[in-house]
């Protein structure tokens, strides 16, 4: 069982993901993470055998700022099920809050995946897992009328155990 630390969009970005996702759904196209249960984020940790409980700490006392987020044009994480996201631009203050949650996880000796550490995270909403190659054309297709950057704001923190999906923590941010 694992855990994940969730950055969630404001209402805007949330609906724009989640009328991708039903694009991608109505096709047939692999499977989108509202499909599992998830709702339109960015991962900021994941931690397949993390203690949950320090990390359930963490995120109880850890305050998070209203932070801009970009989602730019779609991309695609080639391999033998290809994934479909859309790349999020980083701020600087993001950055800086990405960093901070991982010195404080450290400093916990909660096990993080390396794919989601400072310097090595690409940050990305996913739009669709477990595609095939030959449906890439048809998944590019179905999102063309949403390849467009869109600006908006993360308004939210979510903490999540899976498989299955429990959530564990939720954290709406204020001004």
């Amino acid at each position: 069982m694992g855990i994940a630390w969730l950055a969630t969009f404001d209402p805007e970005l949330d609906s724009f993901v989640r009328a991708i996702w039903s694009a991608l759904e109505a096709e047939g196209i692999g499977r989108t993470p509202g499909q599992l249960g998830e709702k339109p984020h960015v991962s900021l940790f994941i931690g397949r055998d993390a203690d949950a409980e320090a990390v359930k700490s963490i995120f109880e006392e850890r305050s998070a700022p209203l932070m801009p987020a970009l989602l730019e044009a779609a991309g695609v994480f080639l391999g033998p099920a290809p994934v479909l996201y859309l790349p999020i631009a980083p701020t600087a203050e993001f950055l800086r809050y990405h960093r901070a949650l991982h010195d404080q996880l450290e400093a916990a000796s909660v096990f993080r995946d390396s794919h989601y550490l400072p310097d090595s995270c690409f940050f990305h909403c996913t739009l669709a897992v477990d595609l095939r190659r030959e449906d890439l054309p048809r998944a590019l297709a179905a999102i063309g009328a949403y390849d467009k950057p869109l600006s908006g704001r993360i308004e939210g923190m979510q903490l999540i155990r899976y498989f299955p999906m429990e959530t564990i923590g939720n954290k709406y941010i204020v001004n």
